[in-house]
């Protein structure tokens, strides 16, 4: 985890079930903003439900790409930034 914690960019780990096994120094700092991206004991999740679909859609695909040993695209997502809590508020 130290190498992923010199990283600029933020990196979380996920479990075969979408749950955040580890997150770099940058994620922590990125969702401890709360501005948008959320992590919890149920995974990652954005503030808008949409997004957090999206979201989650991506990772279930990375995860299945990871366990079938096969090379696949990334996908980039852009994000509210709007705060986890602001958003409940609302």
């Amino acid at each position: 985890m130290e190498a992923l914690d010199r990283l600029e960019l933020g990196v979380v780990l996920l479990g075969r079930t979408g749950e955040v096994l580890a997150a770099n120094r940058t994620a922590r700092a990125i969702a401890a903003e709360n501005d948008g991206l959320c992590l919890g004991e149920g995974g990652v999740s954005a503030v808008r439900p949409k997004d957090t679909k999206r979201l989650q859609r991506a990772a279930h695909d990375a995860i299945a790409t990871a366990l079938d040993s096969q090379d696949g695209l990334g996908e980039a997502l852009l994000l509210d930034r709007v705060g986890c809590n602001k958003w409940a508020e609302r």
